[in-house]
């Protein structure tokens, strides 16, 4: 869904891993970041690695096999480098020369209704660059959690009153989304969530969308639910003693096949891929499956289960 704002927001950007681009770099926020728990007195630092199937440069996931992470929280220590800052401010270009800008963060986790927010540091025209270190902890780890970092008015200028630009208090001005934490390990590449019902088959997949070009592809618009409840689950887990990693590639093949399928037939078999989608769309998704996974959408169900489950075979 497009939001239009009647004064200049940031809309030529561009995201990496360590780094946010503003107006063909006039402003640059390089961004660094470390991962850590504490045991006892000690504080475990967690490795970063790249999740296998996502390129957007954003997407990681921490590795730590002792690590409980339903149970326990994370602390993340961001440090931000802002230079050029007063370009904000000059020939007031997003606000009021004499106005002042926050910068906060917020994330949440894709389970959780509850965003969480911190402010970062506070910008003024008088500023060159700016370096801030700020630490906190992420607290809810049962999903996926994505961060967005937000440019904001935090005190409106007087000389701005008479320009189009932001000049009320809390006005967003820039909102760039710059890390996505995967949870759910191998499979992550794939919205997975788990449940308790003694009623229900070991696996059942959900999908809610009405625009794969726009609804982005996690699980509040689709998702696999694996039943931790049923017989079948100890099966599937990579640390107990019965973990069979065959059985666990024919229920991730079921269960993906069955959900691409569905949206397929949901669109009349029709995926137009030539068509405009938005940045992590269930669209941009399905056309990584083809192209780089080599996921058969073209033909039958049959054709697609096969390629599926040969991608799934290498994978575990």
């Amino acid at each position: 869904m497009k939001t239009f704002r009647f004064y200049q927001t940031i809309d030529d950007y561009k995201v990496t891993k360590d780094e946010i681009s503003i107006d063909n770099d006039s402003v640059k926020i390089k961004i660094s970041k470390q991962y850590f728990y504490k045991d006892d007195d000690s504080k475990i630092y967690l490795v970063e690695e790249n999740v296998f199937g996502i390129d957007d440069k954003i997407t990681i996931k921490l590795k730590d096999e002792n690590y409980d992470w339903d149970e326990k929280s994370i602390y993340m220590n961001l440090g931000l480098e802002i230079n050029n800052v007063k370009y904000l401010f000059e020939n007031n270009h997003y606000t009021s020369e004499d106005a002042v800008l926050g910068i906060g963060i917020e994330w949440k986790s894709n389970l959780s209704r509850i965003k969480q927010c911190k402010k970062i540091c506070s910008l003024k025209i008088t500023n060159d660059n700016i370096e801030v270190n700020e630490t906190f902890d992420i607290l809810d780890l049962t999903s996926d959690v994505n961060f967005n970092l937000k440019i904001y008015v935090e005190k409106p200028g007087i000389e701005g009153k008479d320009f189009p630009v932001a000049n009320d208090h809390g006005l967003i001005i820039g909102e760039f989304k710059f890390l996505s934490i995967k949870i759910d390990g191998n499979s992550s590449v794939f919205p997975v969530r788990e449940v308790w019902d003694k009623t229900a088959p070991l696996w059942m997949v959900e999908y809610n969308s009405g625009d794969i070009y726009e609804d982005i592809f996690d699980d509040e618009n689709i998702k696999i639910i694996i039943n931790k409840s049923h017989k079948a689950y100890e099966f599937i887990q990579e640390k107990h003693k019965n973990y069979n990693s065959a059985f666990l590639s024919e229920v991730m093949s079921s269960a993906v096949s069955t959900l691409i399928s569905q949206i397929i037939r949901d669109e009349d078999n029709i995926i137009d891929f030539r068509k405009s989608f938005e940045q992590g769309s269930i669209v941009q998704a399905l056309k990584y499956f083809r192209d780089v996974l080599k996921f058969d959408l073209d033909n039958n169900y049959f054709s697609l289960y096969t390629s599926v489950k040969k991608y799934f075979d290498k994978e575990f």
